[in-house]
Protein backbone atom coordinates (compact mmCIF):
# COMPACT_ATOMS: atom_id res chain seq x y z
CA UNK A 1 0.00 0.00 0.00
CA UNK A 2 2.85 2.65 -0.47
CA UNK A 3 1.66 3.77 -3.67
CA UNK A 4 -1.54 4.91 -1.76
CA UNK A 5 0.74 7.90 0.01
CA UNK A 6 -0.88 11.32 0.02
CA UNK A 7 1.45 13.42 -3.44
CA UNK A 8 3.69 15.48 -2.10
CA UNK A 9 3.18 19.59 -3.22
CA UNK A 10 6.64 19.76 -4.33
CA UNK A 11 6.29 17.59 -7.56
CA UNK A 12 2.60 16.12 -7.98
CA UNK A 13 0.74 20.00 -7.97
CA UNK A 14 0.77 21.42 -11.49
CA UNK A 15 3.60 23.01 -12.86
CA UNK A 16 3.16 26.92 -13.28
CA UNK A 17 4.98 27.89 -16.76
CA UNK A 18 4.15 31.33 -16.65
CA UNK A 19 6.57 33.73 -17.73
CA UNK A 20 7.75 36.50 -15.49
CA UNK A 21 8.13 40.50 -15.43
CA UNK A 22 6.90 42.80 -16.57
CA UNK A 23 3.56 41.46 -15.14
CA UNK A 24 0.48 43.14 -17.07
CA UNK A 25 -1.37 45.90 -16.02
CA UNK A 26 -2.93 45.78 -12.27
CA UNK A 27 -6.78 44.69 -12.28
CA UNK A 28 -8.97 46.47 -9.46
CA UNK A 29 -10.47 43.64 -7.10
CA UNK A 30 -14.26 43.48 -7.29
CA UNK A 31 -15.88 44.56 -3.93
CA UNK A 32 -16.32 41.07 -2.90
CA UNK A 33 -13.05 40.11 -3.23
CA UNK A 34 -11.89 43.38 -1.23
CA UNK A 35 -14.45 42.05 1.87
CA UNK A 36 -13.54 38.34 1.78
CA UNK A 37 -9.80 39.16 1.72
CA UNK A 38 -10.22 41.26 4.79
CA UNK A 39 -12.44 39.24 6.39
CA UNK A 40 -10.17 36.03 6.04
CA UNK A 41 -6.77 37.99 7.06
CA UNK A 42 -9.37 39.50 10.24
CA UNK A 43 -10.21 35.84 11.53
CA UNK A 44 -6.76 34.58 11.00
CA UNK A 45 -6.93 32.50 8.41
CA UNK A 46 -4.91 32.79 5.35
CA UNK A 47 -6.78 30.97 2.28
CA UNK A 48 -10.05 29.19 1.23
CA UNK A 49 -10.84 27.01 -1.12
CA UNK A 50 -13.60 25.71 -3.13
CA UNK A 51 -14.06 22.04 -3.57
CA UNK A 52 -15.24 20.07 -6.56
CA UNK A 53 -15.32 16.48 -6.86
CA UNK A 54 -16.72 13.65 -9.02
CA UNK A 55 -16.38 9.70 -8.73
CA UNK A 56 -16.53 8.52 -12.46
CA UNK A 57 -17.41 5.22 -12.94
CA UNK A 58 -17.45 3.31 -16.19
CA UNK A 59 -15.85 4.37 -19.62
CA UNK A 60 -13.43 7.41 -19.40
CA UNK A 61 -11.66 8.88 -22.08
CA UNK A 62 -9.20 10.59 -19.59
CA UNK A 63 -6.92 12.70 -22.35
CA UNK A 64 -9.73 13.93 -23.43
CA UNK A 65 -11.13 15.19 -19.95
CA UNK A 66 -7.77 16.26 -19.32
CA UNK A 67 -8.26 18.68 -22.41
CA UNK A 68 -11.72 19.52 -21.56
CA UNK A 69 -10.43 20.69 -17.95
CA UNK A 70 -6.93 22.68 -19.64
CA UNK A 71 -9.65 24.59 -22.31
CA UNK A 72 -11.68 25.74 -19.25
CA UNK A 73 -8.37 27.53 -17.10
CA UNK A 74 -7.14 28.73 -20.53
CA UNK A 75 -10.65 31.15 -21.37
CA UNK A 76 -11.41 31.98 -18.05
CA UNK A 77 -8.97 35.35 -17.09
CA UNK A 78 -9.66 35.01 -12.90
CA UNK A 79 -7.88 31.89 -12.94
CA UNK A 80 -5.08 33.54 -14.48
CA UNK A 81 -4.90 35.69 -11.55
CA UNK A 82 -2.58 36.65 -8.72
CA UNK A 83 -2.64 39.48 -6.04
CA UNK A 84 -0.39 42.27 -6.34
CA UNK A 85 0.58 42.82 -2.13
CA UNK A 86 0.33 45.71 -0.44
CA UNK A 87 0.65 46.63 3.25
CA UNK A 88 -2.61 45.52 4.54
CA UNK A 89 -4.66 44.21 1.39
CA UNK A 90 -3.75 43.62 -1.99
CA UNK A 91 -3.89 46.54 -4.31
CA UNK A 92 -5.35 44.80 -6.91
CA UNK A 93 -4.07 41.80 -9.50
CA UNK A 94 -2.76 41.08 -12.42
CA UNK A 95 -3.73 38.33 -14.82
CA UNK A 96 -0.90 35.76 -16.03
CA UNK A 97 -2.05 33.93 -18.64
CA UNK A 98 -1.55 30.31 -18.89
CA UNK A 99 1.09 28.80 -21.48
CA UNK A 100 0.43 26.81 -24.15
CA UNK A 101 2.85 23.95 -22.62
CA UNK A 102 1.65 24.37 -19.14
CA UNK A 103 0.62 20.95 -17.07
CA UNK A 104 -2.76 22.58 -15.26
CA UNK A 105 -3.94 18.78 -13.94
CA UNK A 106 -2.36 16.04 -12.59
CA UNK A 107 -2.73 12.80 -13.86
CA UNK A 108 -2.04 9.76 -11.70
CA UNK A 109 -2.65 5.60 -11.49
CA UNK A 110 -3.74 4.74 -7.77
CA UNK A 111 -3.51 1.47 -6.38
CA UNK A 112 -6.28 0.43 -4.30
CA UNK A 113 -7.27 -3.39 -2.32
CA UNK A 114 -10.98 -2.23 -3.12
CA UNK A 115 -13.44 0.99 -4.44
CA UNK A 116 -14.44 2.06 -0.93
CA UNK A 117 -10.38 2.05 -0.32
CA UNK A 118 -9.80 4.16 -3.46
CA UNK A 119 -12.52 6.74 -2.13
CA UNK A 120 -10.77 7.22 0.69
CA UNK A 121 -7.73 8.05 -0.53
CA UNK A 122 -9.51 10.57 -2.89
CA UNK A 123 -10.92 11.91 0.43
CA UNK A 124 -7.67 12.43 2.20
CA UNK A 125 -6.36 14.14 -1.09
CA UNK A 126 -8.86 16.57 -1.35
CA UNK A 127 -8.49 17.13 1.93
CA UNK A 128 -5.65 18.21 1.83
CA UNK A 129 -5.89 20.09 -1.10
CA UNK A 130 -8.83 22.33 0.74
CA UNK A 131 -6.24 23.41 3.37
CA UNK A 132 -3.35 23.88 1.21
CA UNK A 133 -2.65 27.74 1.22
CA UNK A 134 -2.15 30.28 -2.00
CA UNK A 135 1.71 30.66 -2.65
CA UNK A 136 3.04 33.21 -3.57
CA UNK A 137 3.35 32.59 -7.73
CA UNK A 138 1.03 29.49 -8.00
CA UNK A 139 -2.14 29.58 -9.88
CA UNK A 140 -5.05 29.52 -8.05
CA UNK A 141 -6.30 25.59 -8.26
CA UNK A 142 -5.42 22.25 -8.34
CA UNK A 143 -6.97 19.76 -10.52
CA UNK A 144 -6.53 16.12 -9.98
CA UNK A 145 -7.72 13.09 -12.07
CA UNK A 146 -6.70 9.69 -10.33
CA UNK A 147 -8.04 6.04 -11.40
CA UNK A 148 -8.11 3.22 -9.94
CA UNK A 149 -8.53 1.11 -12.91
CA UNK A 150 -9.99 1.89 -16.70
CA UNK A 151 -13.69 1.68 -14.74
CA UNK A 152 -13.30 3.91 -11.30
CA UNK A 153 -11.96 7.37 -11.41
CA UNK A 154 -11.48 10.37 -9.21
CA UNK A 155 -11.84 14.45 -10.65
CA UNK A 156 -11.04 16.46 -8.05
CA UNK A 157 -10.53 20.58 -8.18
CA UNK A 158 -9.47 23.10 -5.53
CA UNK A 159 -10.08 26.81 -6.34
CA UNK A 160 -9.13 29.55 -4.33
CA UNK A 161 -12.20 31.47 -3.03
CA UNK A 162 -10.65 34.88 -3.68
CA UNK A 163 -10.94 34.58 -7.56
CA UNK A 164 -13.83 31.57 -7.40
CA UNK A 165 -17.38 31.41 -6.16
CA UNK A 166 -20.57 28.91 -6.00
CA UNK A 167 -21.63 30.43 -9.39
CA UNK A 168 -17.93 29.50 -10.78
CA UNK A 169 -18.67 26.09 -9.39
CA UNK A 170 -21.55 25.66 -11.13
CA UNK A 171 -19.85 26.78 -14.13
CA UNK A 172 -16.63 24.58 -14.35
CA UNK A 173 -19.07 21.31 -13.90
CA UNK A 174 -21.28 22.06 -16.80
CA UNK A 175 -18.76 23.54 -18.93
CA UNK A 176 -15.71 20.87 -18.44
CA UNK A 177 -18.53 17.65 -18.86
CA UNK A 178 -19.94 19.62 -21.91
CA UNK A 179 -16.39 20.05 -23.86
CA UNK A 180 -15.70 16.69 -22.72
CA UNK A 181 -19.03 15.63 -24.65
CA UNK A 182 -18.17 18.04 -27.67
CA UNK A 183 -14.45 16.77 -28.18
CA UNK A 184 -15.84 13.41 -28.19
CA UNK A 185 -17.80 14.60 -31.47
CA UNK A 186 -15.22 16.19 -33.13
CA UNK A 187 -16.30 19.32 -32.03
CA UNK A 188 -14.66 22.21 -31.55
CA UNK A 189 -14.50 23.57 -27.79
CA UNK A 190 -14.77 27.84 -26.92
CA UNK A 191 -11.49 29.24 -26.42
CA UNK A 192 -12.58 32.78 -24.81
CA UNK A 193 -14.97 33.49 -21.95
CA UNK A 194 -16.10 36.84 -20.46
CA UNK A 195 -13.39 38.66 -18.72
CA UNK A 196 -13.47 38.97 -15.02
CA UNK A 197 -10.78 41.40 -15.47
CA UNK A 198 -13.19 43.90 -17.06
CA UNK A 199 -16.04 43.08 -14.79
CA UNK A 200 -13.82 43.78 -11.99
CA UNK A 201 -13.30 47.37 -13.69
CA UNK A 202 -16.82 47.91 -14.53
CA UNK A 203 -17.95 48.27 -10.94
CA UNK A 204 -15.09 49.75 -9.80
CA UNK A 205 -15.99 52.61 -12.03
CA UNK A 206 -19.86 52.23 -11.56
CA UNK A 207 -19.46 53.03 -7.89
CA UNK A 208 -20.06 56.75 -8.49
CA UNK A 209 -20.02 58.85 -4.55
CA UNK A 210 -23.60 59.20 -5.21
CA UNK A 211 -24.23 55.24 -5.38
CA UNK A 212 -22.04 54.53 -2.63
CA UNK A 213 -23.19 57.31 -0.23
CA UNK A 214 -27.15 55.45 -0.79
CA UNK A 215 -25.09 51.85 0.10
CA UNK A 216 -23.95 53.36 3.19
CA UNK A 217 -26.97 54.58 4.40
CA UNK A 218 -28.75 51.62 3.24
CA UNK A 219 -26.35 49.04 4.96
CA UNK A 220 -26.73 51.36 8.26
CA UNK A 221 -30.23 50.61 8.57
CA UNK A 222 -29.54 47.05 7.80
CA UNK A 223 -26.98 46.91 10.34
CA UNK A 224 -29.11 48.52 13.15
CA UNK A 225 -31.35 45.93 12.35
CA UNK A 226 -29.39 43.39 12.84
CA UNK A 227 -28.08 44.36 16.30
CA UNK A 228 -31.41 45.04 17.58
CA UNK A 229 -33.03 41.41 16.15
CA UNK A 230 -29.85 39.21 16.05
CA UNK A 231 -30.16 35.27 17.19
CA UNK A 232 -30.55 35.20 20.79
CA UNK A 233 -31.18 32.23 22.81
CA UNK A 234 -34.65 30.67 23.05
CA UNK A 235 -35.75 29.46 26.04
CA UNK A 236 -36.64 26.06 25.10
CA UNK A 237 -33.06 25.59 23.52
CA UNK A 238 -31.50 22.67 25.29
CA UNK A 239 -26.91 23.09 25.15
CA UNK A 240 -25.55 20.67 23.05
CA UNK A 241 -21.89 20.39 21.84
CA UNK A 242 -22.06 22.13 18.02
CA UNK A 243 -23.07 19.94 15.10
CA UNK A 244 -25.18 19.44 11.84
CA UNK A 245 -28.47 18.25 11.21
CA UNK A 246 -29.08 17.74 7.09
CA UNK A 247 -32.48 16.90 5.13
CA UNK A 248 -32.51 16.09 1.29
CA UNK A 249 -35.15 16.66 -0.60
CA UNK A 250 -36.29 14.33 -3.81
CA UNK A 251 -36.76 14.73 -7.08
CA UNK A 252 -40.90 14.71 -6.59
CA UNK A 253 -40.55 17.30 -4.20
CA UNK A 254 -38.09 19.54 -5.96
CA UNK A 255 -39.85 19.19 -9.09
CA UNK A 256 -43.64 20.40 -7.20
CA UNK A 257 -41.13 23.34 -5.57
CA UNK A 258 -40.05 24.19 -9.08
CA UNK A 259 -43.49 24.81 -10.57
CA UNK A 260 -44.43 26.25 -7.90
CA UNK A 261 -41.65 29.04 -7.51
CA UNK A 262 -42.34 29.36 -11.39
CA UNK A 263 -46.03 30.82 -10.67
CA UNK A 264 -44.97 32.60 -7.84
CA UNK A 265 -41.93 34.57 -10.04
CA UNK A 266 -39.62 33.34 -7.42
CA UNK A 267 -36.47 31.11 -7.31
CA UNK A 268 -35.77 28.31 -5.15
CA UNK A 269 -33.04 29.26 -3.34
CA UNK A 270 -35.59 32.67 -1.94
CA UNK A 271 -37.98 29.75 -1.12
CA UNK A 272 -35.77 28.13 0.94
CA UNK A 273 -34.57 31.48 2.71
CA UNK A 274 -38.18 32.19 3.45
CA UNK A 275 -38.99 29.07 4.93
CA UNK A 276 -35.99 28.49 7.00
CA UNK A 277 -36.46 32.35 8.33
CA UNK A 278 -40.15 31.52 8.95
CA UNK A 279 -39.28 27.92 11.20
CA UNK A 280 -36.21 29.93 13.08
CA UNK A 281 -38.31 32.56 14.12
CA UNK A 282 -41.60 30.52 15.01
CA UNK A 283 -38.87 28.21 16.98
CA UNK A 284 -37.79 31.58 19.13
CA UNK A 285 -41.05 33.26 18.98
CA UNK A 286 -39.75 35.73 17.08
CA UNK A 287 -41.35 38.36 14.53
CA UNK A 288 -38.06 39.74 13.43
CA UNK A 289 -34.92 38.55 12.43
CA UNK A 290 -31.75 38.91 10.79
CA UNK A 291 -30.24 37.06 8.20
CA UNK A 292 -26.91 37.30 6.41
CA UNK A 293 -27.25 35.93 2.82
CA UNK A 294 -25.12 35.28 -0.39
CA UNK A 295 -25.88 37.43 -2.86
CA UNK A 296 -24.36 37.02 -6.53
CA UNK A 297 -23.90 40.53 -8.68
CA UNK A 298 -23.46 39.22 -11.96
CA UNK A 299 -25.14 40.92 -14.88
CA UNK A 300 -27.50 38.99 -17.07
CA UNK A 301 -24.89 39.28 -19.39
CA UNK A 302 -22.01 37.93 -16.94
CA UNK A 303 -23.98 34.62 -16.07
CA UNK A 304 -21.30 32.61 -17.66
CA UNK A 305 -18.50 34.72 -15.94
CA UNK A 306 -16.32 32.43 -13.69
CA UNK A 307 -14.55 34.60 -10.87
CA UNK A 308 -15.69 35.91 -7.59
CA UNK A 309 -18.33 38.24 -7.47
CA UNK A 310 -20.75 37.00 -5.01
CA UNK A 311 -20.90 38.15 -1.48
CA UNK A 312 -23.10 38.17 1.64
CA UNK A 313 -25.23 41.07 2.93
CA UNK A 314 -28.09 41.52 5.90
CA UNK A 315 -31.72 40.98 5.24
CA UNK A 316 -33.94 42.37 7.58
CA UNK A 317 -37.04 40.10 7.97
CA UNK A 318 -40.31 41.06 10.04
CA UNK A 319 -44.05 39.38 10.05
CA UNK A 320 -42.29 36.17 10.10
CA UNK A 321 -45.62 34.57 11.34
CA UNK A 322 -47.37 35.41 8.42
CA UNK A 323 -48.32 32.70 5.24
CA UNK A 324 -44.84 31.03 3.36
CA UNK A 325 -44.98 32.74 0.28
CA UNK A 326 -45.45 36.41 1.88
CA UNK A 327 -42.78 35.61 3.80
CA UNK A 328 -40.97 34.44 0.70
CA UNK A 329 -42.24 37.36 -1.10
CA UNK A 330 -40.51 39.72 1.42
CA UNK A 331 -37.24 37.97 1.26
CA UNK A 332 -37.39 38.82 -2.61
CA UNK A 333 -37.79 42.26 -2.31
CA UNK A 334 -35.07 42.39 0.53
CA UNK A 335 -32.69 40.75 -1.73
CA UNK A 336 -33.25 42.78 -4.60
CA UNK A 337 -32.66 46.10 -2.43
CA UNK A 338 -29.58 44.41 -0.97
CA UNK A 339 -28.24 43.99 -4.45
CA UNK A 340 -28.58 46.99 -5.40
CA UNK A 341 -26.32 48.40 -2.56
CA UNK A 342 -23.48 46.15 -2.74
CA UNK A 343 -20.64 47.93 -3.68
CA UNK A 344 -19.15 48.22 -0.33
CA UNK A 345 -15.67 47.59 0.58
CA UNK A 346 -14.73 46.65 4.31
CA UNK A 347 -13.71 50.32 5.17
CA UNK A 348 -17.20 51.14 3.94
CA UNK A 349 -18.87 48.17 5.97
CA UNK A 350 -16.67 49.05 9.60
CA UNK A 351 -17.75 52.30 9.00
CA UNK A 352 -21.26 51.79 8.69
CA UNK A 353 -21.10 49.71 11.67
CA UNK A 354 -19.22 52.52 13.66
CA UNK A 355 -21.94 55.00 13.01
CA UNK A 356 -24.81 52.65 14.30
CA UNK A 357 -27.17 54.90 16.68
CA UNK A 358 -26.34 55.36 19.86
CA UNK A 359 -26.79 52.29 22.85
CA UNK A 360 -27.52 49.91 19.86
CA UNK A 361 -23.85 47.65 18.93
CA UNK A 362 -23.25 45.30 17.11
CA UNK A 363 -23.33 42.05 18.01
CA UNK A 364 -20.42 39.30 17.04
CA UNK A 365 -21.45 35.67 16.70
CA UNK A 366 -24.92 35.82 16.90
CA UNK A 367 -25.55 35.72 13.20
CA UNK A 368 -27.99 33.43 11.14
CA UNK A 369 -25.85 32.87 7.79
CA UNK A 370 -27.50 31.26 4.85
CA UNK A 371 -25.24 29.76 1.99
CA UNK A 372 -27.11 29.23 -1.58
CA UNK A 373 -25.73 27.58 -4.42
CA UNK A 374 -27.76 26.65 -7.15
CA UNK A 375 -27.02 23.95 -10.49
CA UNK A 376 -29.27 25.44 -12.72
CA UNK A 377 -30.52 23.25 -15.79
CA UNK A 378 -30.57 19.51 -16.36
CA UNK A 379 -27.70 19.74 -14.09
CA UNK A 380 -28.18 16.41 -11.95
CA UNK A 381 -26.21 15.15 -8.75
CA UNK A 382 -25.96 11.94 -9.89
CA UNK A 383 -26.18 11.80 -14.29
CA UNK A 384 -25.70 8.54 -16.16
CA UNK A 385 -24.56 9.34 -19.50
CA UNK A 386 -24.57 5.94 -20.49
CA UNK A 387 -20.89 4.84 -20.62
CA UNK A 388 -20.27 6.30 -17.79
CA UNK A 389 -21.91 6.95 -14.21
CA UNK A 390 -20.87 10.75 -13.35
CA UNK A 391 -21.72 11.61 -9.19
CA UNK A 392 -20.98 15.07 -7.49
CA UNK A 393 -19.51 15.62 -4.38
CA UNK A 394 -18.38 12.11 -3.75
CA UNK A 395 -15.71 12.69 -1.13
CA UNK A 396 -16.40 14.14 2.11
CA UNK A 397 -13.45 15.84 3.62
CA UNK A 398 -11.45 13.82 6.25
CA UNK A 399 -9.77 14.97 9.65
CA UNK A 400 -10.99 18.63 9.22
CA UNK A 401 -12.82 20.73 11.84
CA UNK A 402 -14.33 23.90 11.95
CA UNK A 403 -15.62 26.25 14.99
CA UNK A 404 -18.70 27.59 14.92
CA UNK A 405 -18.83 31.04 15.27
CA UNK A 406 -22.19 31.96 14.34
CA UNK A 407 -25.50 30.50 15.70
CA UNK A 408 -26.92 29.10 12.48
CA UNK A 409 -25.16 28.17 9.26
CA UNK A 410 -27.43 26.63 6.86
CA UNK A 411 -25.90 25.39 3.38
CA UNK A 412 -28.79 25.19 0.55
CA UNK A 413 -27.34 22.94 -2.93
CA UNK A 414 -30.10 22.90 -5.35
CA UNK A 415 -30.06 20.43 -8.16
CA UNK A 416 -32.18 20.02 -11.04
CA UNK A 417 -33.00 16.14 -8.90
CA UNK A 418 -31.80 17.01 -5.54
CA UNK A 419 -32.20 19.80 -3.14
CA UNK A 420 -29.59 19.03 0.11
CA UNK A 421 -29.90 21.24 2.96
CA UNK A 422 -27.52 21.15 6.18
CA UNK A 423 -27.68 23.22 9.50
CA UNK A 424 -25.01 24.10 10.97
CA UNK A 425 -25.65 25.10 14.52
CA UNK A 426 -24.13 26.13 17.86
CA UNK A 427 -24.75 23.97 20.80
CA UNK A 428 -25.23 26.70 23.40
CA UNK A 429 -27.46 29.25 21.49
CA UNK A 430 -29.22 26.86 19.27
CA UNK A 431 -28.30 23.02 20.28
CA UNK A 432 -29.38 20.11 18.25
CA UNK A 433 -33.22 19.53 19.83
CA UNK A 434 -34.05 23.07 18.70
CA UNK A 435 -31.57 22.64 15.20
CA UNK A 436 -33.32 19.39 14.75
CA UNK A 437 -37.12 21.12 15.21
CA UNK A 438 -35.89 24.20 12.96
CA UNK A 439 -35.41 22.20 9.97
CA UNK A 440 -38.27 19.23 10.37
CA UNK A 441 -40.59 22.45 10.40
CA UNK A 442 -39.01 23.73 6.89
CA UNK A 443 -39.56 20.50 5.47
CA UNK A 444 -42.99 20.30 6.44
CA UNK A 445 -43.67 23.95 6.14
CA UNK A 446 -42.40 22.92 2.28
CA UNK A 447 -44.10 19.95 1.56
CA UNK A 448 -47.77 21.06 3.04
CA UNK A 449 -47.09 24.62 0.59
CA UNK A 450 -46.11 22.49 -2.18
CA UNK A 451 -49.33 20.06 -1.55
CA UNK A 452 -51.77 22.68 -1.41
CA UNK A 453 -50.21 24.33 -4.43
CA UNK A 454 -50.33 21.36 -6.73
CA UNK A 455 -54.23 20.82 -5.01
CA UNK A 456 -55.88 23.51 -5.91
CA UNK A 457 -53.95 24.09 -9.66
CA UNK A 458 -56.51 24.61 -12.22
CA UNK A 459 -56.70 21.36 -14.43
CA UNK A 460 -57.16 22.10 -18.33
CA UNK A 461 -60.44 22.41 -19.92
CA UNK A 462 -62.47 19.39 -20.23
CA UNK A 463 -59.76 17.63 -17.71
CA UNK A 464 -61.36 16.08 -14.88
CA UNK A 465 -59.33 17.00 -11.22
CA UNK A 466 -57.30 14.43 -9.89
CA UNK A 467 -56.00 13.72 -6.19
CA UNK A 468 -52.53 14.69 -5.92
CA UNK A 469 -50.68 12.26 -2.99
CA UNK A 470 -48.90 14.80 -0.31
CA UNK A 471 -45.10 13.82 -0.62
CA UNK A 472 -43.43 12.53 2.84
CA UNK A 473 -41.73 14.64 4.59
CA UNK A 474 -38.31 13.86 4.36
CA UNK A 475 -36.26 13.03 7.32
CA UNK A 476 -34.02 15.33 9.28
CA UNK A 477 -30.84 13.45 10.00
Amino acid sequence: MSDLTLPQNSSDRPQDGTPGSPGPAVVPLTFEQQRYHAKINQAGWMHKNVRISFEIQGDLDTSRLVEALGSFVRRHDALHMRPVPGPDLPQGQQAHPVGADEQVVSVRSVRAASAEQFSRYASAVLSRDVVTPWAAGARPFTLRLLSQDDRHHALLATFQNLVFDGRAHHLFAREVWRDYEALGRGDTVPSTAPSFAAAAIRRREGATPERTARARQDWRRRLAFEAVNSWTRPPEAVSTEDGVVRVEFPAEIVGQLRRLCERERCTVPQWVVGSFARAAGRAAGRQRLAIWTTLDTRSTRERDLVGMLAGSAPLSLSGLDQNLPGVVDQVRGQLLNALRHQIMTSQDIAACTAELPPGIAARDGQQIIVHLRTFEGDYAATRDTGPSRITTDAYPLVRISSTQDSAMLLSCNAYHDRLFISLRFDGETVGRPLARSILHAMATDVVDTVARASASAAPRPGAARTEVPRPAVPLVR
